[in-house]
């Protein structure tokens, strides 16, 4: 038998010498924490791109009378509200303005 280093390096053929593992051990995972993954929250922007896709930026800017930095915050104040969501079940042109409109007063009002 051909010693080398790597055989004589491998301690475990002794059974006399103790390298400080158990030979027989089981292996054991427990798990430490939560057993169920985080809930994920998704962000709903579907009436954003609805309105996007339906009014054209100039409906914004020339008949809201929205800055494009308002833009972004008008619509998520329009997306609180649960009227919006019956809009993205029934899409239609003239509805999505007319609740734009109505909105905008809304906003309007808040706006100081």
């Amino acid at each position: 038998m051909k010693y080398n280093r790597k055989t004589a390096n491998d301690l475990t053929r002794y059974t006399g010498v103790n390298d400080g593992r158990i030979r027989y051990a089981a292996n054991i995972n427990i798990p430490l924490g939560k057993s169920h993954p985080k809930e994920k929250y998704e962000i709903d922007d579907r009436f954003k791109k609805h309105a996007s896709a339906y009014c054209t930026p100039d409906f914004f800017s020339k008949d809201l009378k929205l800055n494009p930095e308002q833009k972004e915050l008008f619509l998520e104040f329009c997306d609180a509200d649960p009227r919006s969501k019956t809009l993205l079940e029934h899409p239609n042109v003239l509805a999505t303005m007319d609740f734009l409109y109505s909105k905008n007063e809304e906003f309007k009002k808040l706006k100081p």
